[in-house]
């Protein structure tokens, strides 16, 4: 059975789809594997893993730099919803080949270990879980990235915002009758509040006081939202291994 030759850079994963993924998986999956090349097939695996891992964190971060594009949310959801999930499956299928091969050497110890674990806590079940989870997780960041407080004229990210509550000169802001004032214009510009309503636009005198009201307020709609997507997620039913359900009994 010929091997699956591996792409040179992560960039062949830029695109892909799960079913572009998936034959490297099959392939790890179904090559012979005894105790004289499971170190080639562990190098293969290793290199595999970490070009298709690199593709996703680009895709990330790509979309955390500007959550309203459509194009970079839709490569963010592909990599979370589809790819991810089904390839969590697959990686605990081929670390369940290697457990029961029983190859041991020194330095493996940890990861066999570690892939004991995780075989355990696998539940097939959770897989469609994981991609509504990073569904959510994905809206999340979007909102979150909308939300700017207008200081001086300049719109900025509450988060940009707090050097100027640690400097040293803030009382400064108290004094200058030039400053602009501070208005939370969009803390929750889409009106995603577990109430319904948008923030209200806050108007006042350029104070360290009303800076903080500003932090403050687009923190606190950050913080409705993460409950709300937090009690969707408990609406949903996460199956329990009988093992752990018995432990809870017990305990």
């Amino acid at each position: 059975m010929a091997t699956r030759v591996l792409p040179d850079s992560p960039a062949a994963f830029k695109d892909a789809s799960w079913d572009e993924v998936l034959p490297y998986y099959e392939d790890l999956g179904e090559r012979p594997l005894d105790n004289g090349n499971v170190e080639e097939w562990l190098a293969d695996w290793s290199l595999f893993e970490s070009l298709l891992s690199e593709a996703a964190a680009l895709a990330n971060f790509d979309y955390s730099c500007d959550t309203s594009d459509p194009a970079r949310e839709a490569a963010q959801l592909r990599f979370g919803t589809q790819i991810g999930p089904r390839a969590h499956e697959q990686r605990v299928r081929l670390q369940r080949r290697l457990v029961e091969l029983g190859y041991e050497r020194p330095g493996l110890e940890t990861m066999t270990r570690r892939f004991r674990n995780q075989m355990e806590l696998f539940d097939e079940a959770n897989v469609p879980l994981f991609a509504d989870l990073s569904e959510l997780t994905t809206q999340w960041a979007k909102v979150n990235g909308a939300m700017t407080v207008t200081w001086e004229g300049k719109e900025k990210t509450p988060s940009q915002l707090l050097p100027f509550l640690e400097s040293s000169g803030h009382s400064s802001f108290a004094r200058s009758p030039s400053s602009s004032s501070v208005t939370c214009s969009r803390a929750c510009s889409i009106g995603c509040t577990t109430s319904g309503k948008r923030s209200p636009r806050m108007r006042a005198s350029p104070t360290i006081a009303t800076l903080r009201i500003a932090i403050r307020t687009a923190s606190t709609t950050r913080q409705r939202i993460a409950c709300d997507f937090t009690s969707r997620l408990r609406r949903r039913s996460f199956p329990r291994s009988s093992e752990s359900t018995k432990g809870g009994a017990a305990g």
